[in-house]
């Protein structure tokens, strides 16, 4: 709480706030402060699934980040958004201006239930306008209204494309299958 007394939180607090309050994902809105989701399980084992399997598919040329980075689109909502999953071009950086140059080939987001309108709507927003080649909802059982996991695929200028369980998609010009079947046999 010091923290916020002294002019807001930023993003060197984030491992801080993770720490004091027990949580995985925190973002800043543009007034400094926190907007905190607590995963759950079976939300972190669908990031770590998706990861692994496009550590997998891509070259060691691309960089994979989970839970970042922190990334402020200029022209955009003004959040600071913090994406599940990233596919970036080897040396990519952050501006002063928090943008992310190169902008990601791919933008992951895996909706609970307390984030999946943001998640569709003001995040994807974000997301496109900042370049990001394609954008990937991910709906899991349990977590949103559906009966299996589902992918929906935005890219800018084409139509939405959904899909259940898994889907075949290019990132940064290679072809990629993304699947969370083996989360169906969790207990």
């Amino acid at each position: 709480m010091a923290r916020a007394a002294e002019g807001g939180y930023s993003v060197e607090d984030f491992d801080w706030v993770r720490a004091q309050w027990g949580v995985a994902h925190v973002e800043l809105d543009p007034w400094g402060n926190l907007v905190v989701t607590p995963a759950t399980d079976l939300h972190e084992a669908a990031v770590s699934l998706l990861t692994r399997q496009l550590v997998r598919q891509l070259p060691d040329s691309l960089a994979i980040a989970a839970n970042g980075p922190a990334w402020r689109v200029p022209g955009g909502s003004g959040y600071l958004n913090m994406p599940d999953l990233a596919v970036l071009t080897a040396g990519w950086h952050l501006r002063d201006d928090e943008h992310l140059v190169p902008p990601p080939h791919l933008v992951v987001e895996v909706a609970s239930p307390s984030t999946r309108v943001v998640d569709r709507n003001r995040k994807r927003d974000d997301y496109l306008l900042g370049g990001a080649e394609a954008y990937l909802l991910v709906d899991l059982p349990a977590l949103a209204p559906v009966e299996a996991p589902t992918f929906t695929l935005v890219r800018p200028g084409e139509p939405e494309v959904t899909a259940h369980t898994e889907i075949a998609l290019m990132v940064a010009g290679r072809p990629v299958r993304l699947t969370l079947t083996p989360l169906e046999s969790r207990d």
